[in-house]
């Protein structure tokens, strides 16, 4: 009997060994959570996997026609050429431009020119456009109105408003620096992660299986709060707030997140598949070879 005392860890210690486990959860949420931050501000595959989205481009497309349809009735030329002259694959390639862009604002912390919108096909549509329907209005006015219009449309948010915001930030913070420093939390949380795993190994050492009961909780834990942060992105619908301001925007905020969203659902299910198997395991083999004193007392 005082054998199988002395295999037992002590109050204190099953306290601390709680209490590890809860940093281990706070660690691994903290760890996910940066992870996906990081991504969000510095991973050019995401912004670039956003901005060529099939869904996004379609929606530019729309915008851009639909605007093209207008000024033909404005100006009484013919809307079809012109809507043909804006090509997919330009728009494509204009939308990676703006990702880059973007990144490399992030990463640099200069605004930069910001890129925009030129296609010879177009302006050789609206010229002979223009020339067809011989209104005599200027077709550098109309090229200008459409050339903008993409613009507007690639960044739902204007140039002035971009430029200007982030040359007012560098004025008073370091942005490449914040980003650097950002990049450090995801493996410094890690490394908290695999301190606080050890620090319970060592509480258990006594009864080594009984620190799957303190991985399991850990584990679930921080996949039910994944859970639960998803659940509540999906109440608050800030796809559909955004898409009272700007259609597109919400749009491509709409593609960033489902991706984020299933990365976030795939940890999620990870974690919680990992935490009730360590509590299974615990609970049907590591109990079954308990003693009778030993399963009261535990």
């Amino acid at each position: 009997m005082n054998t199988a005392k002395q295999r037992k860890a002590s109050l204190p210690e099953r306290g601390f060994a709680w209490a590890a486990a809860f940093l281990l959860a706070l660690f691994l949420v903290a760890s996910l959570f940066s992870l996906l931050a990081v991504q969000v501000m510095t991973s050019a595959g995401l912004h670039t996997g956003t901005a060529t989205n099939d869904s996004v481009l379609d929606g530019q497309m729309k915008i851009i026609h639909n605007y093209i349809g207008v000024l033909a009735d404005a100006y009484g030329f013919e809307a079809e050429t012109v809507r043909q002259s804006v090509s997919r694959d330009e728009l494509r390639d204009f939308n990676l431009n703006a990702a880059a862009w973007w990144t490399g604002v992030l990463a640099e912390g200069e605004s930069r020119t910001i890129p925009r919108w030129y296609s010879p096909a177009m302006e050789q549509a609206i010229r002979n456009a223009v020339d067809s329907a011989g209104t005599g209005e200027d077709p550098n006015v109309i090229l200008a109105e459409i050339t903008e219009k993409i613009d507007r449309t690639v960044y739902p948010l204007r140039e002035s408003l971009l430029t200007t915001g982030l040359d007012f930030v560098n004025k008073r913070a370091d942005i490449p620096g914040i980003v650097r420093s950002l990049r450090q939390v995801p493996p410094l949380c890690l490394v908290l992660c695999i301190l606080a795993a050890g620090l319970i190994a060592l509480l258990a050492a006594r009864e080594v299986f009984s620190s799957l009961k303190y991985y399991g909780t850990a584990l679930a834990g921080a996949g039910l709060v994944l859970a639960a942060a998803g659940i509540i992105y999906a109440v608050m619908q800030l796809k559909a707030m955004l898409s009272q301001a700007s259609a597109n925007l919400a749009d491509e905020f709409g593609t960033m997140m489902h991706t984020l969203f299933l990365e976030a659902g795939g940890a999620a299910a990870v974690l919680l598949l990992a935490g009730f198997a360590c509590l299974f395991i615990y609970r049907n083999r590591f109990e079954k070879h308990m003693a009778p004193g030993e399963e009261q007392a535990a």
